[in-house]
């Protein structure tokens, strides 16, 4: 069960209304800090409003199913699927800074939007990124294999790595479930395949 998004909390930000964002200089960013809303920077690039949204994962207080890494790296993810998908999304990235991990993508909407539909574009977009990511986690398809690094914990896994690599839409870490179960099927060891 994942934790619910900051902005799907109770949240009372409010756009400086008196701000006119049609008229907006193109060298003026607004930087939205608020709790329980997400860390946005708007600027204007033409025609667009460019609504930069960074989440701040700190690892030491992380309360999740999956680890900060694991969410940071499926929020990325979710940007680029849901880009595809036809959202206006892009430029996803991740910095991993220690214990700080952030990942930031760019929403890109209309100025002549009304500045409270700015505010729901970007508690919306915040939203589906972070459930798109919650989703990708928990129905992850792919499985990791772990092991000891010496003696036959060490061997096994080597001739796990040989079985998968003769298989070249595979690799040892993040095998899909199906991939495993052929190249497992397919190994010339019945003693090994069971044994796994």
């Amino acid at each position: 069960m994942g934790t619910v998004p900051r902005s799907s909390r109770s949240a009372n930000f409010r756009f400086p209304f008196r701000l006119n964002l049609n008229e907006m200089p193109e060298d003026v960013s607004i930087q939205v800090m608020d709790n329980y809303f997400p860390e946005t920077t708007v600027s204007r690039e033409g025609e667009f409003l460019v609504c930069e949204i960074q989440e701040h994962l700190y690892t030491k207080y992380w309360e999740h199913k999956f680890s900060a890494y694991a969410f940071a790296e499926a929020m990325e993810r979710a940007v680029r699927r849901l880009a595809h998908e036809g959202h206006p999304f892009s430029d996803p990235s991740r910095d991993d800074e220690d214990v700080h991990l952030f990942v930031r993508w760019n929403l890109n909407i209309p100025r002549t939007i009304e500045p409270e539909s700015v505010v729901e574009s970007i508690k919306s977009a915040f939203d589906l990124v972070w459930q798109r990511a919650d989703a990708i986690l928990e129905n992850s398809d792919s499985v990791l294999i772990l092991g000891k690094d010496s003696g036959p914990a060490l061997d096994r896994l080597k001739r796990i790595e040989f079985e998968i690599g003769r298989h070249k839409h595979c690799c040892i870490l993040g095998i899909p479930l199906g991939d495993l179960r052929f190249c497992l099927s397919q190994s010339l060891n019945p003693k090994w395949t069971t044994s796994f």
